[in-house]
């Protein structure tokens, strides 16, 4: 009981510290000074709500899976029609951060940014690599610790305001001239937060991790969420002591001024407070490194599955390992940080011309904040639909989310520069709105059992069916080719007569092809050579085995796509290579099958590999193909017919759960 607890706060301040990124670290401060500590209550208290709420949903979703492998695997799966929103989520807030952390701490510093982020990325990837999922949560708490000696020896420092009832009787620094502007201002924060964990692949890492430690996801976001609240209660009363003791309070301040930079800011100022300062660069690069890591071995963990099982051609002319390694990707979140923090040179060319435009150049974090509270709200909502529903796939369509998305973070932009909250409470609604108002109707794919049930497939594993076969054998050569056995499928005599169904595989599945059954995902082939098919030497000729292999091929495409017409049809099938392997010798009348599936495929080409077995399971050789498609009027090289996917896509053994 005691380890399960002490467990449940390791990941509870794991969770905790890395949620605690440039958004918890410099909006906190935002919304302290400009609003007051009655609104950093309120906007800390849902931030945490968000975090419990993720935890508790997924400790329900999670126990549907018998094991957390499973929930694993069913994450990964869902999360493949949601590649982009993940990664460009990721890549926000990985950016977003490293663009606070410079702006509001090493700029007014006078410290050399891109060294300061340079220096971010090398500590990331050495934690990255040293600290893996299984043992993040020790770095961690070593890091929280550390976190923690600041925070007191801030607190020690005399330069915190003295009560609470100081920091919540401190005027604030804007106020707006209606109670609703802030009931406004409130839904986007609210939505944001509450909805923002979904996309985070640091929760869903962490909380499959828990999950597999036999913890509990619920109680260690719970507690999460706890210290969570804490850590941001201390920097947004920080931010208000600073702004008590600076030249700034008591003005009045337009909606868009930001005060993100003020601890750093005072303190610097301030001689007295240096020690203070030091202590507030440490809190803020435990937060920042405790964000870059878990995002670092979440980045891994969730791409190399991604890009072992993509097909895009373009994937093929980049090394795996350099498509799945988080380093590019960091150097991309610098470059982007680096160039958003500099916006506003730009903004002073642009004043040259049209000085109204000089606003719209002064890139702040609410810049960043505006995907969250908006964009990603759409995904979010469709996102967390999947996972709840455990057993079906949903459909929707990748256009309308996008833009749904996009029309929501323009609107969201307008509502923010012509400073209407009511605008900007809209921008988050209409996602979410269009999300739960639409989301029984997202078209459902089908399952395994309609694809099984559409291919004419005859299941004859129950005993019962084994037994009325081998009770009355002459009631299958009466079967024509339009009858059905137990109402299942239609069979031909031929194909009933070329087969012994009782020595099939256990897991066989009789089609109407003649000789020719499913298994394990296979298509396979039966046949018995002769004569005709030996050489001088009495073994089987060796040219046989591709004659045998081209035969299977053929029927396995009369299965697969039986209403095929050469003469009308708009693309041709061609072979593009042929490999195969001899491993034993067989003789006449020695029983063969030959066993055909879907090896891999991309946008241009198909292959198929196969293998063939004597009867007593023996391998005797094997290899694989390579098949183009050409269009059947001028033999341009095209795509993969719709119609070829369709067909084929059941017996391509990259779904762990081969269908036929």
């Amino acid at each position: 009981m005691l380890a399960r607890f002490f467990n449940n706060v390791l990941w509870g301040n794991s969770i905790a510290l890395a949620w605690t990124w440039g958004i918890g670290l410099f909006f906190s401060v935002q919304m302290a000074v400009q609003y007051g500590f009655t609104a950093l209550v309120a906007y800390v208290t849902v931030n945490a709500l968000g975090l419990a709420l993720f935890g508790i949903v997924n400790e329900f979703i999670a126990k549907k899976y018998k094991t957390a492998e499973d929930y694993e695997r069913a994450f990964l799966k869902k999360a493949q029609n949601f590649k982009f929103p993940f990664f460009f989520y990721q890549f926000v807030a990985i950016t977003l951060t490293l663009f606070a952390c410079l702006k509001y701490v090493t700029l007014p510093l006078g410290i050399l940014s891109f060294l300061v982020a340079v220096m971010f990325i090398g500590s990331t990837i050495f934690l990255g690599e040293e600290f893996k999922i299984d043992r993040i949560k020790y770095s961690h708490a070593f890091l929280g610790l550390v976190m923690l000696g600041a925070v007191i020896y801030i607190l020690n420092s005399g330069f915190m305001l003295s009560s609470v009832q100081d920091l919540f009787s401190l005027q604030a620094a804007f106020h707006f001239n209606h109670d609703i502007d802030y009931v406004a201002l409130a839904v986007p924060i609210a939505l944001g937060f509450l909805f923002g964990p979904w996309l985070d692949l640091q929760h869903w890492q962490r909380a499959i991790q828990i999950r597999k430690e036999g913890g509990s996801i619920a109680k260690s976001y719970i507690t999460g969420g706890l210290i969570f609240w804490c850590v941001l209660i201390f920097d947004g009363a920080l931010a208000i002591s600073a702004y008590a003791q600076s030249p700034l309070y008591g003005f009045e301040y337009s909606f868009l001024d930001s005060f993100k930079s003020i601890i750093t800011d005072v303190t610097h100022s301030m001689s007295a407070f240096h020690g203070v300062l030091n202590a507030y660069v440490v809190f803020v690069c435990v937060a920042s490194l405790t964000t870059f890591d878990s995002g670092y071995i979440a980045f891994q963990w969730f791409t190399e599955p991604q890009v072992k099982d993509s097909k895009s051609i373009l994937l093929t002319f980049f090394p795996p390992k350099l498509v799945s390694s988080p380093i590019p990707w960091f150097f991309l979140c610098i470059v982007t940080a680096t160039i958003t923090m500099h916006f506003a040179e730009v903004g002073k060319f642009v004043e040259i011309f049209d000085d109204t435009l000089v606003k719209f150049f002064r890139f702040e974090l609410e810049y960043y904040l505006a995907f969250y509270a908006s964009f990603f709200i759409m995904y979010e909502v469709t996102f967390i639909r999947c996972m709840l529903n455990t057993r079906e796939e949903k459909s929707y369509s990748v256009l309308k989310l996008f833009s749904t998305g996009l029309c929501s973070i323009s609107i969201f932009g307008i509502g923010y520069f012509s400073q209407h909250t009511i605008v900007m409470a809209f921008a988050s609604l209409v996602p979410l709105v269009y999300g739960v108002m639409t989301s029984d109707s997202f078209g459902q794919s089908e399952s395994k059992a309609d694809i099984e049930d559409s291919s004419s497939v005859l299941r004859i594993t129950d005993s019962q069916v084994l037994s009325s076969i081998t009770a009355e054998p002459q009631a299958l050569s009466s079967l024509d080719g339009k009858s059905s056995l137990l109402g299942s499928s239609n069979i031909s005599t031929e194909s009933i007569n070329a087969l012994n169904v009782l020595n099939l595989p256990a897991d066989a599945k009789l089609i109407s092809t003649s000789s020719c059954y499913i298994s394990d995902g296979f298509f396979v082939h039966e046949m018995t050579p002769t004569y005709q098919d030996t050489n001088s030497v009495g073994n089987v000729y060796f040219a046989m085995y591709t004659l045998w292999v081209g035969k299977t091929r053929e029927l396995f495409f009369l299965h697969t796509m039986p209403d095929f017409d050469l003469e009308t049809t708009d693309f041709l099938i061609l072979t593009r290579s042929f490999n195969h392997k001899y491993l034993r010798e067989i003789k006449e009348f020695e029983s063969v099958s030959i066993h055909l599936r879907i090896k891999d495929y991309n946008r241009k080409f198909v292959t198929i590999e196969h293998k063939i077995l004597n009867k007593d399971k023996q391998l005797i050789g094997k290899g694989d193909q390579s098949l183009m498609f050409v269009d059947s009027k001028n033999y341009a090289l095209i795509d993969i017919p719709n119609q070829v996917m369709e067909a084929h896509l059941p017996f391509y053994y990259g779904d762990k759960s081969p269908k036929a």
